[in-house]
């Protein structure tokens, strides 16, 4: 495994909380959420900003990766492609809650 070094802001953060690990192995996709942090009514809002950052991130890192990439319009687009065919393709997932926040 390879793990990410977090960022340098929520190191000494004591507030900070790690909301998403998402590996490939064996062409699978795995992962870990932090699930229950925010209130129960809230909770898929934010997780859709969540995700709004993440492919926000994606792009700009894609375009300093490769300049030529395209643009950021462009990108985020096939961004949004790839997201709905997803869903499309595999509207359920399987998996459970492990642990306890209390």
């Amino acid at each position: 495994m390879r793990p990410l070094a977090p960022p340098e802001d929520v190191e000494t953060n004591e507030t900070a909380h790690e909301m998403v690990r998402f590996w490939i192995a064996d062409e699978e996709h795995q992962l870990t959420l932090n699930i229950g942090l925010f209130d129960p009514d809230e909770e898929p809002r934010l997780w859709g900003s969540i995700l709004t950052d993440i492919a926000q991130h994606a792009v700009n890192g894609m375009l300093q990766d490769r300049p030529d990439a395209g643009s950021s319009d462009l990108l985020l687009a096939q961004i949004e492609a790839g997201f709905a065919n997803r869903l499309n393709q595999y509207p359920e997932f399987s998996g459970s809650l492990q642990g306890s926040k209390h």
